[in-house]
């Protein structure tokens, strides 16, 4: 099988940029535990502002493992490729450091049950789909746990006529 990547990198256009970074997202983590204040939310804008998906580090995703439970709808589309392209990589070469991202990354794309994950979900176009549903084929033959995961989401919806329907809310 291909691998998934010049897919992701045909898929998923480098700008716009969202307004969120993935240092603010990993920020908003904390907001539970205490304030934020206008000073950390700057320099955490600072530290991601004018970088693309295709720029992100190994290190800044490591460093940000809860971003993509944070960030808005558009900042998930924008820098999920980033996450699968670093999740690839784990799969060509597993190391541990890089096992809760890769298992972070399926979960995020598996999880569509709830109107907050699927709103994020029904943001992708058709590439994007077509992008994210040969990683998590690649995921399910990797085995495993995080493989059986991906394989149910692509039975449930990434291979689904349900994965183009658009969203509907009902209040």
């Amino acid at each position: 099988m291909a691998s998934a990547r010049p897919l992701v990198f045909s898929a998923f256009p480098e700008s716009p940029l969202p307004q969120m970074t993935l240092q603010q997202a990993e920020l908003l983590d904390c907001t539970l535990d205490r304030e934020i204040s206008e000073e950390e939310w700057g320099a955490a804008h600072a530290a991601g502002r004018g970088v693309t998906w295709k720029q992100v580090t190994l290190e800044t995703l490591l460093a940000c493992p809860a971003a993509l439970s944070h960030i808005s709808e558009a900042g998930f589309v924008y820098y999920i490729p980033a996450f699968i392209c670093a999740a690839l990589d784990h799969l060509a070469r597993p190391v541990p450091s890089t096992d809760d991202l890769f298992g972070s990354t399926v979960f995020h794309l598996t999880h569509s049950e709830t109107g907050y994950s699927l709103a994020r979900l029904k943001l992708f176009n058709s590439k994007q789909r077509a992008a994210v549903s040969s990683f998590l084929r690649e995921a399910a033959d990797a085995g495993g746990h995080i493989g059986y995961e991906a394989r149910k989401a692509l039975q449930a919806y990434w291979l689904t006529p349900r994965a183009s329907e658009p969203l509907v809310y009902v209040p």
